[in-house]
């Protein structure tokens, strides 16, 4: 019988289904695993005064700082998706964020512009550190359930847990192994709109993620604004309704599913080997 736990974090819920041996076995292997999903909303909040990513923000525009090599390879991860998606995908977005209302503030009409981007955050592998432009305010939303799933899934494989299937917020998924007599673990990717299909994929040591604008959304004079918005325009990404990105690494399906959002299309570079997307409005 496979074991299923869940944990509370990053403002959802993660689910982990683990498979193919003895229950105590895998019951503190996915104990171990959920204390990682935690930890990474304790580094990565935005939320959070006590995070490193609160505290990285707060010091903005005050030169280098030290930061871990996990949290660095995290970093090399957007850039590399950042530039990619030409800009698509931003972890920069946070005072743009902020700007809109998403950070339980008022909307701040005049700030919702572009404004500094990923691409202007100094990395050093080698220094161990990290330094922000001034105004530069990180946001990993778009990239930490991802991120905390490929920490845990590295955990139980480490364990030697043969069969999981690790999800986040029933939007990020990794799985290995399957479950007795199937190929894969079979997920569904449900339409924004009625009388569309469900798309469903067997996945098997692969992950997948999906974005849509209808998650969380502000009501303004002209109409609900979607959450995830396009860091080079400053605006609300309305494109794409829906983007599923499909890939071996799940923080990359994580980042791509809303950088295919925003493009509306998938660039000619990108890990992806399969991916969705959704227009905006019904057919």
């Amino acid at each position: 019988m496979p074991v299923m736990l869940a944990v509370e974090a990053m403002a959802t819920r993660f689910e982990l289904v683990l498979d193919g041996g003895d229950a105590g076995f895998l019951q503190a292997a996915g104990e171990e695993a959920c204390e990682i999903i935690r930890d990474q909303e304790e580094r990565l909040s935005s939320f959070r005064r006590d995070s490193l990513v609160t505290h990285l923000n707060r010091h903005a525009g005050a030169g280098k700082m030290a930061v871990d090599g996990e949290f660095l390879e995290l970093c090399q991860l957007c850039l590399e998706v950042h530039r990619q998606s030409h800009g698509a995908f931003d972890p920069a977005v946070g005072s743009l964020m902020e700007a809109w209302g998403f950070r339980n503030t008022a909307p701040q009409a005049e700030a919702q512009k572009a404004g500094p981007s990923f691409g202007e955050v100094e990395l050093d592998d080698t220094a161990g550190t990290v330094g922000l432009p001034s105004g530069v305010q990180l946001d990993f939303g778009a990239v930490g359930k991802g991120w905390a799933l490929f920490l845990a899934g590295n955990c139980l494989r480490e364990h030697g847990v043969p069969n999981a299937l690790l999800q986040g917020g029933r939007s990020t998924a990794v799985a290995w192994g399957a479950p007795p007599g199937q190929a894969g673990w079979t997920v569904a990717i449900r339409p924004p709109y009625r009388g569309q299909s469900v798309t469903q994929r067997t996945l098997r040591n692969t992950s997948l993620a999906v974005s849509a604008v209808h998650g969380r959304q502000l009501e303004s004079a002209s109409g609900d604004i979607g959450h995830v918005l396009d860091p080079r325009l400053g605006t609300p990404a309305t494109a794409t309704a829906l983007a599923a990105a499909e890939c071996t690494h799940p923080a990359l399906a994580d980042a791509w599913s809303t950088a295919l959002l925003v493009l509306g299309k998938q660039p000619l570079q990108s890990p992806l080997s399969w991916s969705l997307l959704l227009p905006s409005s019904p057919p």
